[in-house]
């Protein structure tokens, strides 16, 4: 079973399932604030007031997850500089290692030297820098700045109006583009009789991903990335399914699972949103495909089952949605 993380932008990740509950409520709250994509400073005071009234440690993961969020801000809205070489480093020293001084002790790396490097006094040589990869076990990878700055600034926290920070105008118009879509669809097979002209694939599945972004407050993953659509503060990796029909299938056991029913009228509805464990010991053999498939009917029957402390909370609620859980 896969754990419930939060990746850091220097791709660190951190372990969700050793939030406490007061943890996980204190999370939620900040999410909730960051997803409206306030400005840099304000978001700064705003969650370190948060935490000292809440008394956690900054020890904590929550600590180090705030701060990623308030850099991953001050990097979208121009404050702060992208993280470079130094900070992937320190971070994966500390995963690894636990310290800098024992890796320096394990290592035999210069701790003086390294200490200079971090404080960006100095700068490794390509010898030192071979050296202190193969002591990780990490490798080089140069990649275009375009393609970083994606990962690092991901578009629906950058301050416009995309995905999770889009707003209710944009997504309570979907339903209605959605209606248009199938009177479009039943057109073309009036006029090609015997052609299905079906909405599904990538359209079907973008469509679930930005309503789920905007109802959860949740960050949206490269589209085709496996086994993955969205990051959520609250409970880590979710992946999000959208259908038409009377069941869903998956290649392997997701973290967390959102599905969504698209009626015809343009209304989504929350099939089940719950941890991906409750969900799996239920799916069927696996087909032809890869895949392994289980139906609205079983969802909805496991969706009673799941507490809410082990949903995604709600945090933009649809007009005129129509779930089957409670709010």
């Amino acid at each position: 079973m896969k754990k419930r993380t939060y990746q850091t932008i220097t791709g660190r990740n951190l372990d969700l399932g050793r939030l406490t509950e007061k943890e996980r409520a204190f999370l939620a709250r900040i999410q909730s604030n960051y997803g409206k994509a306030p400005e840099w400073s304000a978001f700064s005071s705003s969650w370190t007031d948060e935490l000292r009234r809440s008394k956690l440690p900054t020890e904590s993961i929550t600590y180090r997850i705030c701060q990623d969020l308030e850099a991953r801000l001050g990097i979208a809205q121009g404050k702060i500089a992208p993280p470079d070489y130094r900070d992937y480093l320190a971070d994966l020293i500390e995963e690894r290692c636990g310290s800098r001084y024992r890796f320096c002790k394990d290592s035999g790396i210069d701790p003086g030297h390294l200490s200079r490097v971090f404080a960006s006094r100095s700068e490794l040589s390509l010898h030192s820098l071979k050296l202190i990869l193969e002591a990780l076990h990490a490798t080089l990878l140069i990649r275009p700045k375009e393609e970083l700055l994606e990962q690092v600034v991901p578009k629906d926290i950058s301050g416009t109006q995309t995905t999770a920070t889009a707003g209710a105008a944009a997504v309570q118009e979907v339903p209605a583009l959605i209606s248009e879509l199938y009177r479009i669809v039943d057109r073309l097979e009036e006029l090609f009789p015997g052609r299905p002209f079906t909405v599904d694939g990538h359209l079907l599945g973008s469509i679930g991903e930005v309503l789920a972004a905007y109802r959860y407050n949740l960050d949206l993953k490269r589209p085709s990335t496996p086994g993955c659509d969205a990051d959520s503060v609250q409970i880590g990796t979710v992946e999000i399914k959208t259908t038409q029909r009377r069941s869903v299938s998956f290649r392997c056991e997701p973290p967390h699972l959102v599905v969504f029913s698209l009626l015809r009228n343009g209304q989504p509805e929350e099939v089940y949103n719950g941890p991906g464990r409750t969900v799996w010991p239920h799916v069927g053999k696996r087909n032809k495909n890869g895949q392994y498939s289980i139906t609205l009917t079983k969802l909805r029957a496991l969706a009673q089952k799941v507490p809410r402390e082990d949903r995604l909370r709600v945090e933009r609620p649809f007009l005129h949605l129509h779930d089957h859980l409670a709010e």
